[in-house]
């Protein structure tokens, strides 16, 4: 199946609801991290963002299995409608650790990440955006290009986050509490970089 008319709009709109309602989860994040306080409520907003997408995907795959002609093929639907979900997801896993984890202070090292976090997820819009013109395949790609980019910045404030708490923290319930913490946020801007590749994926298929 290529890019076509009859229902392009519908699913790539749908697409783009989906890319908003992670950028909203991550800038709710955003907002719990640089602002720590009130975190219960904070979270809970993320939590109803986050089943609020479950519905949009659900309403996805209801449109996925009536409808008679797709844009694109429908396994690529299916894939593109679960990788942008798994951003909210990975959004809403991470704030609730917050709460899991009973975190008193934030550190400089996740107010990094979640700066990370919130530009990816307004490159995803930009990139979701443009979906619909797969012909412009270099301004899709420029943008996935960045996504990759400022996950590999995430690996690597990762990497030596991590080796710094191992080498001067003394807490063990500390090291281990925190280095489960990055490794959530860091989960966001992998199921990023997986949206944006399989974006591409789809795009150079059907151009």
């Amino acid at each position: 199946m290529i890019f076509g008319k009859s229902k392009e709009e519908n699913f790539f709109d749908m697409f783009k609801v989906q890319a908003e309602y992670a950028k909203k989860a991550a800038d709710k994040l955003d907002d719990l991290i640089m602002n720590y306080t009130d975190k219960e409520t904070k979270c809970r907003v993320i939590e109803d963002l986050e089943h609020e997408a479950d519905g949009q995907v659900q309403k996805i795959y209801a449109q996925l299995n009536t409808a008679f002609i797709t844009p694109i093929d429908r396994e690529d639907i299916f894939m593109l409608a679960k990788r942008f979900d798994q951003v909210t997801d990975t959004v809403d896993s991470a704030a609730q650790r917050f709460l899991m984890y009973n975190v008193l202070s934030i550190t400089e090292e996740a107010k990094a990440f979640s700066h990370l976090i919130v530009k990816c997820c307004n490159l995803l819009i930009e990139v979701v955006t443009e979906l619909k013109h797969f012909k412009k395949v270099n301004k899709i790609r420029d943008g996935i290009i960045k996504v990759n980019a400022l996950e590999h910045d995430g690996d690597i404030l990762y990497h030596n986050t991590v080796k710094a708490l191992f080498q001067k923290e003394h807490d063990p319930l500390y090291v281990v509490k925190w280095k489960e913490m990055y490794r959530a946020l860091e989960d966001v801007l992998d199921a990023c970089e997986d949206s944006a590749n399989t974006i591409l994926g789809v795009v150079l298929k059907n151009s």
